[in-house]
């Protein structure tokens, strides 16, 4: 994909020559008229703070530079530089009021209503995996099943879902039947509808290539809610066999193992969920629900920990004994980290005492189940083998786990340059926190509200 935009944008940044700027971009369009219009528009929005007479639009129309590239902050790769961006996002969004907001880092938000049966809402969208783009049907496939997820595993009912979808200039149009094609298969086995949803172009006129890019939402009701935040110190976790979704669907896919796709074929998480969610009784034994999906085990561990305050132990070789073997046999062959990426495993917490009826209904679906670990006293999460306890850290970005990947995956964690970079991402933030007082104030202010 060629952004025509963001090329000129960047030559006329470094002063290229006019003819050479125009040279360079012809290259990627036929239509001969496209370059200057473009170099038109890149001069003309070209703007500084001389060129705004207000306050307001100089805080509107100008963005703050970090410094830090997508890239090489980690964004999207969940591992901790992702975790680091997340956080950031939920402090610029601050207190909301819902009961569940984007401060408790969980799998979705949750707000309260006033009256009615089911007392909150909840809502969870998910992007679908950058690198489906060329395989439609299975993005919107996977994105669809891991909004539900998110919504399931906040004590939800998801009762609908909506989707978005942009598609660059010269991708054909099946691409978006497709993709809202595997969104329908999830929502029919389900029975959630998809109810609305947008449309649009990437990048509008400017934007060369065929790639495609979307997400799926999904909107829940529930009386009572299981977020993290519920595990208490003395819990065990049980977690469901895993055969991974968009992550596993696309190591497949890269490393040339498409057979391995099917495993992934499937809605086993949300049926499970579902047969939970209707058994009241069964529910009030369960503290918190999640998926295994930021980052594998080694990321969303570390997460719960952190919300509760307290240790997380798990036993390494059932963990990897949940994994689908067909799966587990690719990730070996493969020297991928199976704790390291994203195997779409329902991760519960409970008490000790109320594991067996919890551990009877997940398998009483047809789907293996174990107690993993227990929640300790303490802080961090560790493996235990053997008898002996290894702490188990999240890597900068996930487990590398096509080729390409491999290839970027040359930053280590390193305490000194994660701290670097979050000053920097977090003085962004801070930015952009500011520039919302101001222009909420400002709106305020004129409309007497």
């Amino acid at each position: 994909m060629t952004d025509l935009e963001y090329h000129a944008r960047k030559m006329v940044k470094e002063g290229y020559p006019l003819d050479l700027l125009l040279k360079r971009l012809s290259e990627h369009t036929v239509d001969a008229d496209i370059p200057e219009a473009i170099v038109q528009e890149v001069t003309t929005t070209n703007y500084d703070a001389e060129d705004l007479e207000t306050e307001l639009l100089k805080r509107v129309c100008l963005t703050h530079s970090s410094g830090v590239s997508a890239a090489v902050s980690g964004m999207g790769c969940r591992g901790t530089g992702d975790f680091m961006i997340h956080h950031q996002i939920a402090s610029l969004i601050g207190q909301t009021g819902a009961v569940v907001d984007p401060l408790q880092q969980d799998d979705g938000g949750v707000v309260e209503l006033s009256d009615g049966n089911e007392k909150y809402v909840t809502v969870a969208v998910d992007g679908m995996h950058s690198r489906l783009s060329h395989f439609p049907f299975l993005a919107g496939f996977h994105a669809a099943r891991a909004a539900l997820r998110d919504v399931i595993v906040m004590g939800a009912r998801p009762v609908a879902m909506f989707s978005d979808i942009h598609l660059a200039n010269d991708g054909d149009i099946s691409k978006i039947f497709d993709y809202t094609a595997g969104i329908c298969a999830v929502g029919e086995l389900c029975d959630v509808p998809l109810v609305s949803g947008s449309t649009l172009r990437i990048g509008g006129d400017v934007v060369l290539g065929d790639r495609l890019t979307g997400s799926v939402g999904a909107v829940g009701a529930a009386k009572d809610l299981t977020p993290r935040s519920k595990t208490t110190v003395g819990d065990v976790l049980i977690m469901s066999e895993g055969s991974g979704g968009g992550t596993i669907t696309t190591t497949a896919l890269y490393n040339g193992v498409p057979e391995v796709v099917e495993r992934t074929i499937n809605v086993d998480f949300i049926l499970v969920g579902k047969k939970l969610l209707s058994d009241r009784e069964l529910m009030s034994k369960v503290h918190s629900m999640t998926d295994v999906t930021n980052g594998g085990i080694r990321g969303d561990a570390l997460e719960m920990s952190k919300t509760v305050g307290a240790a997380i132990v798990l036993d390494q070789e059932k963990l990897v004994h949940l994994i689908d073997p067909e799966v587990q046999r690719m990730l070996s062959d493969l020297d991928i980290d199976s704790l390291g990426v994203s195997i779409d495993s329902l991760l519960i917490t409970c008490s000790k005492e109320d594991s067996g009826p919890v551990l009877e209904a997940v398998r009483s679906a047809g789907v293996k189940a174990e107690v993993v670990g227990v929640v300790e006293e303490g802080s961090g999460v560790f493996l235990e083998s053997n008898g002996e306890k290894s702490p188990l850290e999240p890597r900068f970005r996930e487990a590398p786990y096509t080729p390409v990947k491999r290839i970027v995956d040359t930053v280590k964690y390193n305490k000194d340059v994660h701290q670097s970079l979050s000053s920097l991402i977090e003085q962004a933030a801070q930015t952009s926190a500011e520039k919302r007082d101001f222009v909420t104030k400002w709106i305020r202010d004129r409309n007497g509200i």
